[in-house]
């Protein structure tokens, strides 16, 4: 945990707030997925039974419909004239005309009368009636008077019963068939005169549910009072014995679930007392949840979209909170680099809003404190450097007029002359009215009258040339830098290798708009060592001319990489100056 608590903490505030979302956003769903699987069991608990109870109750109301149906059609074949005077013995049984008028009669209830497909009539002395629409069978009125349920049909006097195949006769061995049989009385007398019994094939019952069936992949079964099967072979799924079925309690509604082969079924029971029928259904239970599928698809989505835009909230509040911190930190580090960047961030007056103003207002004023000291140590600079400036100019004007008096005594006249001139021509351009810049040509100028200078007084130990690119001319560049490096090439590398010397001075645009020059200052003399030119680099020589120098130009480029020195023992050095342009700005301000 301490562990865990580590980590978590070295997280950005940003990381953070989305890991606590997240964490609330699992919480939530966790929630609701717990209470949605319950409620939807309880939901589907009351489907099932709801949607079981409607299924048999159609069943119910579509076998009720068709009994009917059939039933209606008796009372109007037992009101027929042909079959009352028939049966009466008005007409003789053994007359072509009446047994053709009977079968006429019948036929045409079988082919208007869609659930039944075949029609029998007895007279009392045991003739037989009837049209079949299946194969002929054995069926006759001896069979009828000794049946078990005889005496309940003649009980009823003219009310029907129902028996599954005409009540166990043995004629019926196609297929299943539902008997309605009832007394035919006479009209007038109301005295018994036949047996009417018109069969039901399974097939119609069939059909009564056959949609159903379909739309919900139901099994039904339909069992007599016996627990024998009305429709043979329609339940596959039905894991309670006919006899377990006859058990059921008949005044409940009963449901039950149950498994086999890893699917879930729905067994329903109804029992109709009118008939006493027991109606099983067996239904998959998929099917009835294929209904709460839309309502769990909804509730995914509805899910998805929330934690989405929780994300997206997550990730929009924590911008919102670490973005003007991101500002604030980029600020900061931007101290290290010498910048004072002002945090902006609109005119919110939250706590990070009143944070980013005071950070602002402290920004400020270290920029102004840093701004007054980096100012107050310049000027304390500027005024080493000119001290240490003011140390050269007597020095080399000390050696010039040594060397003056020393050409006096020996009658030299010309070359005091020359190097008079020369020298007021030196100062002249050095003192150049104080200004702390000139172009290129007055500093080549100047560097060439000291080179005169020098020249009377070393002949011909130093010579020298001048390579200036002509549009280098009115470069501006701060003033008495090269001067000084001439002179630590003569003093330094040149005299001290006791023999003839060359000093080269180049300067070249270094691109083509002549933004910045190049100005090499080379010598072939002593040259100097790695450690030697270390120590000048860090301004830790004890020469006053070129530390000096090279503190000048860094202070007044504000540029540490101005100035290069490249030099091997026995061989020369070379001083190379990149100067730029853009301090021409400063110059003429």
């Amino acid at each position: 945990m301490k562990n865990i608590k580590r980590i978590f903490n070295d997280f950005s505030i940003r990381t953070k707030i989305i890991i606590f979302y997240v964490l609330l956003m699992l919480v939530s769903i966790v929630l609701c997925v717990m209470l949605f699987v319950r409620s939807n069991e309880r939901m589907m608990s009351e489907k099932v039974s709801t949607v079981s109870n409607q299924v048999v109750e159609s069943i119910n109301v579509n076998i009720d419909l068709m009994i009917k149906s059939v039933n209606n059609n008796s009372k109007i074949l037992l009101a027929n004239e042909t079959v009352q005077n028939i049966l009466n013995r008005r007409d003789s049984y053994d007359s072509l005309s009446s047994l053709n008028a009977m079968r006429e009669n019948l036929s045409r209830f079988i082919d208007f009368a869609p659930f039944i497909n075949a029609i029998y009539v007895f007279d009392n002395n045991g003739n037989k009636y009837h049209v079949e629409n299946s194969e002929s069978n054995q069926f006759d009125f001896e069979s009828i008077q000794q049946a078990p349920w005889y005496d309940e049909l003649i009980q009823r006097k003219g009310g029907y019963l129902l028996k599954l195949n005409a009540g166990g006769n043995n004629g019926f061995t196609d297929q299943n068939h539902i008997s309605l049989i009832r007394i035919i009385n006479d009209i007038n007398t109301q005295k018994p005169i036949g047996i009417l019994v018109m069969n039901i094939p399974e097939k119609s019952f069939y059909e009564a549910y056959k949609k159903i069936e379909n739309d919900y992949g139901t099994e039904i079964m339909i069992l007599n009072h016996n627990g024998q099967s009305i429709v043979k072979n329609r339940v596959k799924h039905l894991i309670k014995t006919e006899e377990q079925i006859m058990d059921i309690d008949k005044d409940q509604f009963y449901v039950d679930i149950f498994e086999e082969d890893n699917v879930d079924y729905v067994l329903s029971h109804l029992y109709k007392a009118e008939y006493e029928w027991r109606i099983v259904t067996v239904m998959p239970f998929n099917e009835l949840s294929k209904e709460n599928a839309r309502i769990r698809i909804t509730i995914f989505l509805i899910i998805i979209v929330n934690s989405v835009l929780i994300l997206i909230g997550s990730w929009i509040i924590a911008r919102i909170i670490t973005n003007p911190i991101h500002d604030l930190i980029d600020s900061m580090q931007s101290i290290n680099n010498g910048e004072f960047k002002k945090v902006k961030g609109g005119v919110s007056n939250d706590e990070i809003g009143r944070l980013r103003n005071v950070y602002n207002i402290m920004n400020g004023t270290i920029e102004e404190l840093i701004t007054k000291i980096v100012k107050e140590e310049e000027k304390k600079r500027k005024a080493e450097l000119a001290v240490m400036q003011e140390q050269i100019k007597p020095h080399f004007l000390y050696n010039s007029l040594d060397a003056i008096s020393s050409l006096a005594v020996m009658n030299g006249n010309k070359q005091v002359y020359s190097m008079v001139k020369a020298l007021g021509t030196y100062y002249r351009t050095s003192l150049g009215k104080g200004k702390e810049a000139v172009t290129l040509l007055e500093e080549i100028t100047n560097v060439k009258s000291y080179l005169e200078i020098q020249k009377v007084r070393y002949g011909d130990l130093v010579t020298y040339s001048f390579d200036i690119e002509e549009k280098c001319n009115e470069f501006i560049i701060l003033k008495h830098i090269l001067q000084p490096l001439v002179e630590n090439s003569i003093y330094h590398g040149i005299k001290n290798k006791g023999e003839m010397g060359e000093i080269s001075i180049s300067a070249k645009c270094v691109d083509d708009h002549g933004e910045n020059i190049r100005i090499i200052i080379a010598d072939d003399g002593i040259g100097m060592d790695d450690a030697t030119i270390d120590s000048i680099r860090k301004a830790k020589s004890d020469g006053i001319g070129l530390v000096g120098t090279i503190e000048r130009l860094r202070m007044f480029y504000g540029r540490k990489d101005i100035l290069e020195i490249h030099s091997e023992k026995g061989v020369g050095t070379q001083i190379v100056l990149m100067i730029p342009q853009k301090w021409k700005v400063k110059y003429n301000a």
